[in-house]
């Protein structure tokens, strides 16, 4: 079923105010790194689009082509890549509390367990 202009003009509403997010930052080696952030969707949004035109800007399309993801997948969920060492997931602290509370209580091993299992659940790659 084909959605009206007005459907899809909502699904692509970005929220502006701030929230706690819980911030997974997958870097290389396999490092690891969890923490909470105040922000709103428009500065994740924001930073994706920074990095983008960064990229414009040093003629370097290539790297927006080959490695940027920014992926609201799931309301209050995102996951954003800007390079091939670094990815990151944003989780909405009030709307996922159990997961939130699982990964921050969790080792480096639960929290790539956890976000295998959201990675199967909407079949996506963080």
């Amino acid at each position: 079923m084909l959605k009206s202009m007005k459907d899809l003009k909502n699904d692509l509403v970005i929220g502006e105010v701030k929230k706690e997010w819980l911030l997974v930052l997958f870097g290389s080696r396999w490092s690891l790194e969890v923490d909470r952030r105040m922000m709103s969707e428009l500065d994740i949004l924001d930073m994706y689009n920074d990095f983008c035109k960064e990229m414009r800007d040093e003629d370097m399309e290539y790297m927006i082509e080959e490695f940027g993801i920014c992926n609201r997948f799931v309301d209050g969920m995102w996951s954003i890549c800007m390079s091939d060492d670094e990815s990151r997931l944003y989780i909405e602290v009030d709307k996922y509390e159990d997961l939130v509370k699982e990964i921050e209580d969790g080792d480096d091993n639960k929290v790539y367990e956890l976000v295998s299992k959201i990675e199967e659940k909407y079949d996506l790659f963080v």
